[in-house]
């Protein structure tokens, strides 16, 4: 299934679209004439294959990566963020993977993603909500708005380092 970012981010998002798409991307919507989710798609079933994208994408923008040290992210909370993103299903924050999902999935252990989570949640990227049913403590619910919001701030800025380079 595809994510789907929340609609008040991508609107964001979305108004610097030219910041946040690949130069594939761009490529194939400038040969169509068209710049739409389905070329997106096209260019991502073409690079990967259909078995791999029928178990989903994230659609992270390019500018997360390439201002990594800007935002002052290194490399496990850059993927924990990933991680969590990755999750990110539907129109709301419904994002709750276990500490322990993302630890091994990272090859961490719980106590260190728990601290990557905490440098994170510090940082102003994400916010942690506790869960409970019945009395019994669920996986956490985790906000990225923060995060969004960072890398919405940096458009301009990349866009005038990009525009310095030309």
């Amino acid at each position: 299934p595809n994510r789907v970012v929340n609609k008040r981010i991508m609107s964001s998002l979305l108004r610097n679209k030219e910041i946040f798409m690949s130069d594939a991307i761009k490529e194939t919507n400038a040969q169509t004439g068209k710049a739409n989710s389905s070329n997106t798609r096209k260019v991502l079933d073409e690079r990967f294959g259909k078995v791999v994208m029928a178990e989903g994408f994230s659609g992270i923008p390019s500018i997360a990566f390439k201002m990594q040290h800007r935002l002052g992210l290194n490399n496990n909370q850059m993927m924990v963020l990933i991680h969590l993103y990755d999750h990110w299903i539907g129109t709301k924050s419904n994002i709750h993977p276990t500490i322990s999902t993302i630890a091994q999935r990272m090859g961490l252990s719980v106590s260190r993603v728990r601290f990557y989570l905490k440098e994170l949640e510090d940082g102003g990227f994400l916010q942690r909500f506790s869960r409970f049913e019945a009395r019994t403590q669920r996986a956490n619910e985790y906000n990225l708005d923060g995060f969004v919001q960072k890398i919405v701030a940096l458009g301009p800025q990349f866009a005038e380092v990009r525009a310095e380079r030309q």
